[in-house]
């Protein structure tokens, strides 16, 4: 299975690896399907990792932030953005939906309202895209497990 994770879901997992967010990551560590990304997202989880805010709840360092974002690259098929994406209510939510669009993908994973609105799935669904909480994700990565 293919899948773009939105930023707010490495974060959660980034803050609590026992949580739902925490449970996408040990199936990325353990191959249960490939991340597709984008410079774009990669960029946006640097930046909201190592907020004030973010950092006084995960105590790490700035080099353990840049590692877990790297690690995420290096693993990753990284795609090209044009910026041509304009469906979302938060523009800045368009870069999520062109990365799993140009990547490909069976499905976006985020928590994000906005994702999860009818005129964003329904765009998502023509180019066969589903958009996923993380519990559904696993859900459907369990029952591929066993299929």
């Amino acid at each position: 299975m293919r899948a773009t994770v939105d930023t707010n879901i490495w974060t959660r997992a980034f803050l609590n690896i026992l949580g739902p967010a925490g449970q996408v990551v040990r199936a990325l560590l353990d191959d249960r399907f490939t991340v597709v990304t984008s410079e774009a997202l990669l960029e946006e989880l640097a930046d909201v990792l190592t907020r004030r805010k973010v950092v006084r709840k995960h105590r790490r360092s700035p080099e353990e932030v840049a590692e877990f974002v790297a690690s995420l690259r290096t693993g990753a098929e990284v795609i090209d953005l044009f910026g041509t994406v304009h469906v979302c209510r938060d523009p800045d939510d368009d870069a999520l939906i062109e990365t799993a669009e140009r990547g490909g993908v069976d499905c976006l994973v985020s928590e994000d309202e906005d994702l999860h609105a009818p005129e964003v799935r329904d765009y998502l669904a023509a180019v066969g895209v589903r958009v996923l909480t993380a519990r559904a994700f696993l859900e459907e990565l369990r029952g591929a497990a066993t299929e």
